[in-house]
């Protein structure tokens, strides 16, 4: 009799044991599944002015609870052909009925390599509030997208090549505090005005070949930056105005020290 008791315990934890290994992988295979998420045009996600293809979402972190939101990035796709116009990205996504805040654009997102210029992005684009770096060549040779570039204020990094060779020259271009611009970060573009707020950092060549650039505008900065790159606005237009406001600073010091970045000795303080 004990014998028998003894064997169906045996039995009934080999039992367990293989079941609770079943649920493991099960539970593993989902996470690893769902880690990273496509998200057609179709599932009422907020994209404004997105049209096809898939955007491939990737989860970074898991909501705590339910009244609370997990992270994401904006990833490369397998092609990254979509089609969009004034692409607006949005704050918030909702994938199975959690809400994860878009913190990230991958680098590459819409980039198609050596396929050449991605046409299919055109017009505006707006960055989504919470995202806070944009990796590099994220929209490279995007040269359809000619209108306006608008970036939020939690915005911190944006990696070298982000926007090389877009075309956004319909409107005037504001880098806010505390962002760091990599290197050819927006070469190719023609804004007719730069804003440069304080505690920033612009890498080499980041506003290089700008044709329409008139005027730059630093606003409330209490000292030169020291750690900022090499022949940043290289061959851009020869000549403009550079003001200085809100700031310590005559437009005399911000000039001399534009000029030994890059910017022709032709251009005036205003």
């Amino acid at each position: 009799m004990a014998d028998r008791i003894i064997a169906k315990r045996k039995s009934m934890f080999i039992l367990y044991l293989i079941c609770g290994l079943f649920a493991g992988l099960i539970i593993g295979f989902s996470l690893n599944y769902n880690r990273t998420v496509y998200i057609p045009n179709h599932t009422g996600t907020n994209w404004k002015g997105y049209k096809s293809g898939s955007l491939e979402i990737n989860v970074l972190t898991e909501p705590e609870n339910r009244s609370s939101h997990g992270t994401a990035s904006l990833h490369s796709g397998i092609n990254n052909h979509y089609t969009a116009n004034d692409l607006v990205i949005p704050d918030v996504i909702r994938l199975k009925n959690k809400l994860y805040d878009l913190v990230q654009i991958d680098e590459n997102a819409f980039y198609i390599g050596d396929d050449g210029y991605n046409l299919a992005l055109s017009g505006s684009l707006t960055i989504g509030n919470n995202v806070q770096t944009i990796g590099s060549r994220a929209f490279a040779s995007c040269k359809n997208l000619n209108k306006e570039l608008i970036i939020n204020d939690k915005l911190t990094q944006i990696a070298s090549y982000a926007f090389w060779y877009c075309n956004f020259n319909n409107s005037n271009f504001t880098i806010g505090k505390n962002i760091n611009v990599g290197d050819i970060a927006f070469l190719g573009n023609d804004f007719p005005q730069l804003t440069f707020c304080e505690n920033i950092v612009i890498g080499n060549l980041a506003f290089g070949l700008s044709s329409y650039l008139g005027e730059i505008i630093c606003d409330g900065w209490s000292s030169l930056p020291t750690d900022w790159g090499t022949d940043i606005f290289t061959l851009s237009k020869a000549n403009g105005y550079v003001r200085s406001i809100n700031s310590n600073l005559s437009s005399t010091a911000v000039l001399e020290f534009l000029q030994t970045h890059g910017l022709s000795t032709t251009w005036q303080a205003a």
